[in-house]
């Protein structure tokens, strides 16, 4: 019997039905690569904006484009999660911030194709991403789907500080590269500067996400050889512990700062708990409770979907954005939607409310606490509702005292 087969075009439907009306600009998708960087365990990634090499062979490199390096780990399972558009090497991993999201697919908005490299690992890889190949006959990527040895020695060279890593280039989508014509993922066609613009528009936001990862210490953009943009935990600074298997603790406080090259710094508060809930419990073990296929050494299992009671809450000053108000973002490690601001008329701060919560594909919203669904019922919506009352909120004001105490707040406050 004849395997069943996906045909070029259907992945290539897939990847434009899963990205329409998802990402308004490219910072979001930019958060997916922090996530990506952060659960693969690295402490650095870098954004460089770069205009092309001229004289590469592959296209790709010839153009305008964005090469992300990140110093995390590379394993065999990583190509898989690579190299498959339906699958995940991070569907069984409870700690992995990438199993709530569109994780690295989610560059087709920016591009139709891109490189992938892993280097100074013993998992060796080179790859580029394709997904135009074949979907019709004569198309301009014929000719992407090959990257020789010089083509990634100008890649590495703008990673030679780092030891081992993984790196994206990411060729921004133009008319010089367009596949055949009115063959891309999107309409949408970025500019460098308008993404460098976003990264400075957003530092706020990032120093809010930087203080909430556990790995992840330093974010950097670069532009023309420039430093545009810089953030990196203080040495000394605490971060949070995060999910473990078996692992319970209550009301754990860390604390920290968030430095820039630009000689500004942020303070930020934390507090986290992984606990144990009767109500949250009973949801896991209910008949409702959904299973999902994970992939082992032994074949494809069925398991129930992994889920912690785990909740922090995250407090840090506007460093970067004057604006008098106090943002409260509810999240999972990275905020996700905004639930309220308040105005008072005083110095404002950012709020991450993060929680092991189920959110929608997109990322954009918590199941049950948007507008369109907050009527709904459903398993996820029940786990989403008693995480917050029971683990998240009440750490809220023993956040206020910590930021009280470590001057953030005045008694006026």
């Amino acid at each position: 019997m004849t395997n069943l087969t996906t045909p070029p075009r259907a992945i290539f439907r897939q990847i434009q039905a899963n990205l329409k009306d998802r990402y308004a600009s490219g910072f979001p998708v930019l958060k997916e690569l922090i996530q990506n960087a952060e659960d693969a365990g690295a402490r650095h990634i870098r954004f460089v904006a770069h205009e092309g090499w001229k004289d590469a062979a592959n296209p790709l490199l010839r153009v305008p484009g964005l090469l992300v390096i990140n110093d995390g780990r590379f394993e065999a399972k990583d190509e898989r999660g690579i190299l498959s558009f339906a699958d995940s090497a991070k569907g069984d991993e409870a700690e992995a911030i990438g199993r709530f999201g569109f994780g690295q697919k989610a560059v087709f908005h920016l591009c139709d194709a891109f490189v992938a490299h892993a280097f100074g690992h013993s998992a060796k890889f080179s790859e580029v991403i394709n997904p135009c190949l074949g979907v019709i006959d004569n198309t301009q990527a014929a000719s992407w789907d090959a990257v020789g040895q010089k083509d990634l020695a100008l890649l590495v060279a703008e990673a030679s500080d780092f030891r081992k890593g993984f790196l994206l280039w990411l060729p921004l989508r133009c008319e010089a590269i367009m596949p055949a014509p009115k063959l891309s993922f999107t309409n949408y066609q970025p500019y460098l500067d308008d993404l460098v613009a976003e990264f400075t528009q957003h530092a706020a936001e990032l120093r809010l996400i930087l203080s909430g990862l556990r790995h992840l210490d330093r974010i950097s953009v670069q532009m023309h050889d420039e430093t545009r943009l810089v953030l990196s935990r203080g040495s000394d600074s605490g971060r949070m512990r995060g999910p473990a298997d078996n692992s319970h603790f209550e009301s754990q406080s860390f604390r920290g700062k968030i430095d820039s090259v630009a000689g500004n710094s942020s303070v930020y508060v934390g507090r986290e708990a992984c606990g144990t809930s009767a109500r949250l419990e009973e949801l896991k073990e209910s008949d409702a409770w959904p299973q999902v296929p994970v992939f082992t050494e032994q074949g494809e299992e069925i398991r129930p979907e992994k889920a912690v009671a785990h909740g922090a809450v995250i407090i840090t000053d506007r460093a970067d954005d004057p604006l008098e108000a106090i943002d409260f973002d509810w999240g999972v490690f990275l905020p996700v939607a905004r639930a309220t601001r308040l105005e008072p008329s005083a110095p404002g701060f950012l709020i991450l409310l993060h929680g092991y919560f189920f959110v929608d594909s997109g990322r954009r919203y918590i199941e049950g606490f948007d507008d369109d669904s907050v009527g709904d019922s459903s398993i996820y919506r029940d786990w989403n509702e008693t995480l917050r009352d029971e683990i998240v909120l009440p750490l809220l004001p023993s956040a206020l005292h910590d930021a009280f105490q470590a001057q953030m707040l005045s008694t006026d406050q």
